[in-house]
C-alpha cells in the first residue's frame, strides 16, 4: 500500500486476505492512530464462501469468478474499505492447481481499484514470532479455521503498516489473546470446539 501516513485522527478499515483455493480466510479490520500506539479491532471475519477453484470448466468458473467478484464488492461497499492486504501465495513444493486459482483471485482484487499490498507470508510470521507468539500452537487453541486467525494478523500487520509503525507494534501475549477473542466474537464462520485451555 502506497498512501501517506493517515491522520492521527482517522479509522482505517483494511480488507485482509489469506488465500486459498478451498479455504480463504478474510478479515476487515479497522485501526486508528492513538498517541504512540494503535488501537485496532476486528470488524469482521470469515470464510470465503466462493473461491474460484475449477480451472477445466469454462462455465463452472466463469460463474464462480462472478460469484467472487460479487462478494468481494459487496463487502468493500458494506464496510468502506480503504485498503487491502492479502498474502502472496507462495506453493512451498505443493502440487496441483491451487497456485493458479490463487494468482487469479488476487488479480482481480485488482478491479477494485484500492490501495493494496501483497506480503509474503513469511514476512508477517516472523513479525508475529518477534512478539514471542506461537502461531503452530496457537492455531490448536482458537476456535476458527486457522485462516480465518491468519487473514486477522495480516489485517492487524497491514494497518501498523499503514500508520508507519513496526510490525505489531507493542503487541504482547496478552494483547494477543484479546485479539484472538475479537476473532471469535466476529467470525462468520462456525467456530469449533477446543478442549485445549491457554
Amino acid at each position: 500500500m502506497t498512501t501517506k501516513h493517515p491522520d492521527r485522527s482517522s479509522v482505517l478499515r483494511i480488507f485482509a486476505h489469506d488465500p486459498g483455493s478451498r479455504n480463504y480466510g478474510y478479515a476487515i479490520v479497522e485501526g486508528r492512530r492513538i498517541g504512540h500506539r494503535i488501537a485496532y479491532r476486528v470488524v469482521e471475519n470469515g470464510l470465503c464462501p466462493c473461491p474460484i477453484n475449477d480451472l477445466k470448466n469454462h462455465d463452472i468458473r466463469r460463474k464462480q469468478r462472478t460469484s467472487y467478484l460479487k462478494w468481494i464488492r459487496g463487502i468493500v461497499r458494506k464496510h468502506k474499505i480503504a485498503g487491502m492486504f492479502a498474502e502472496r501465495y507462495m506453493t512451498r513444493g505443493i502440487k496441483g492447481p491451487t497456485i493458479e486459482s490463487v494468482n487469479m483471485m488476487l488479480g482481480m482484487l485488482q478491479s477494485l481499484e484500492l490501495p493494496d499490498r501483497y506480503i509474503p507470508a513469511v514476512v508477517w510470521k516472523n513479525a508475529v514470532a518477534r512478539q514471542g507468539i506461537d502461531l503452530k500452537s496457537e492455531y490448536r487453541l482458537c476456535c476458527t479455521a486457522p485462516h480465518q486467525l491468519d487473514a486477522s494478523l495480516i489485517g492487524v500487520y497491514g494497518i501498523h503498516q499503514v500508520f508507519g509503525m513496526k510490525d505489531f507494534g507493542s503487541m504482547d501475549k496478552r494483547q494477543f489473546i484479546k485479539l484472538v477473542h475479537q476473532i471469535e466474537n466476529t467470525s462468520q464462520a462456525k467456530l469449533y470446539n477446543r478442549k485445549a485451555v491457554r
